[in-house]
């Protein structure tokens, strides 16, 4: 064999293994990247809304309902029922006027996703726990329920500790409450 033939041979062998890696490489579609931008905003705004339950349950050692959004801009948005309504609305009532505001959002095409949290109390019968619940929704059609227990530590004389149990976190889809099939039809009509 001559060194020409030589090299011919090894062109061959680089540019068979080289196609092959290339035949096992992954194509990146556009709905791999589409649902790898719904799964980014989605975990910001979900860590987003966390800090901010964390932050009121050691500022306020109490929690009331709120909502992180994203905007279609991209920004980020919290609101909350505050002041004289909030102390006359049950904590039902405030869920009911955050998700209307939510869906109301939604309509008009003004938010891409959202997030609804709220401390809640769960009960198997037997034990009752306390947590924090998150209704996560995104326009594209993604819905979660994640709940993360939460423990009051003792810490002998001093004031108790909040933890919250990250590492306890449950997630289950759940129905759409704010990007109703209505409002993902009229936002992709705009």
């Amino acid at each position: 064999m001559n060194i020409t033939s030589l090299k011919a041979v090894l062109i061959s062998i680089v540019l068979s293994s080289s196609l092959s890696v290339f035949a096992e490489d992954k194509v990146v579609t556009e709905n791999d990247l589409k649902s790898t931008q719904i799964e980014k905003e989605l975990n910001f705004l979900f860590t987003k809304a966390l800090s901010t339950a964390a932050t009121k349950l050691d500022a306020e050692r109490q929690m009331t309902p709120f909502a992180m959004i994203l905007k279609q801009n991209g920004g980020i948005g919290f609101f909350e029922i505050e002041g004289v309504k909030a102390k006359e609305l049950s904590v039902n009532q405030q869920v009911f006027q955050i998700r209307r505001y939510l869906t109301e959002l939604a309509l008009n095409s003004e938010i891409k996703a959202s997030v609804l949290g709220l401390y809640i109390n769960m009960s198997d019968g037997k034990n009752s726990k306390q947590g924090i619940s998150f209704e996560v929704e995104h326009l594209e059609g993604v819905a979660l329920l994640r709940v993360i227990p939460v423990t009051e530590k003792q810490n002998g004389d001093q004031p108790s500790t909040i933890v919250i149990h990250t590492e306890s976190i449950t997630t289950s889809v759940k129905h759409a409450m704010v990007f109703t099939d209505m409002a993902k039809s009229i936002s992709k009509n705009n």
